[in-house]
């Protein structure tokens, strides 16, 4: 499965961290986006959002979509991974990544496998043996799974939006959900989680 990591090239710490965890891991097939970092944002590109709209945060949701472009290009494969560059992986990351990816329905849309702002699924619906569950949100963005089909989807919402933009991703990204009324899973155990949450990295947006 393709990786798209997120990526403010300024932020150089996140990157050696986040490629020593793909050498422990074995992972090989990761490109880094660092389009649309902060200092090139243009103005056309800021129009889209309202003016109070941060631009560390408008650099965030243009990779997003960006990669949701670069998904859409991709015919050769059904669904891509995309993180951004502070998460930390779980000891047996793939093996518990390929439990859960044969465990999905084959409809879903996006699968979030990070616990962004301690989210979980209540303790009272776990199930036995069950690790994915269906939800209507997102979990944050740092860690998810998303198919060529729901990328196209997210573009064609975003391409198609009258209004400015006054949401972080996460939360715009609840508008599309429901809108188009994807199919989304959350894990549980969780496999990611945010150095940016835990004290290993500084806050950047």
């Amino acid at each position: 499965m393709k990786i798209f990591v997120l990526h403010n090239s300024n932020l150089t710490k996140r990157k050696k961290h986040i490629l020593e965890q793909f050498r422990l891991h074995n992972i090989s097939n990761f490109e880094f986006i660092e389009k649309y970092d902060v200092s090139k944002i243009t103005d056309d590109e800021c129009s889209i959002f309202d003016e109070n709209y941060k631009k560390t945060k408008m650099s965030l949701f243009l990779k997003h979509i960006y990669c949701c472009q670069l998904i859409i290009k991709d015919h050769d494969t059904d669904a891509t991974l995309i993180f951004e560059d502070d998460v930390i992986l779980s000891d047996d990351f793939n093996d518990i990544l390929s439990k859960y990816i044969k465990e999905l329905p084959k409809d879903y849309d996006m699968l979030f496998i990070g616990s962004g702002y301690n989210l979980h699924i209540d303790k009272q619906k776990l199930i036995d043996d069950k690790h994915i569950y269906e939800n209507p949100y997102t979990r944050c963005t740092d860690s998810y799974i998303i198919t060529n089909n729901c990328a196209q989807q997210i573009y064609e919402y975003f391409i198609n939006g009258d209004d400015k933009i006054n949401l972080p991703i996460d939360f715009w990204l609840n508008k599309v959900i429901a809108n188009n009324k994807l199919k989304v899973y959350w894990s549980e155990p969780t496999i990611v989680s945010q150095g940016s949450q835990t004290g290993l990295f500084e806050l950047s947006i």
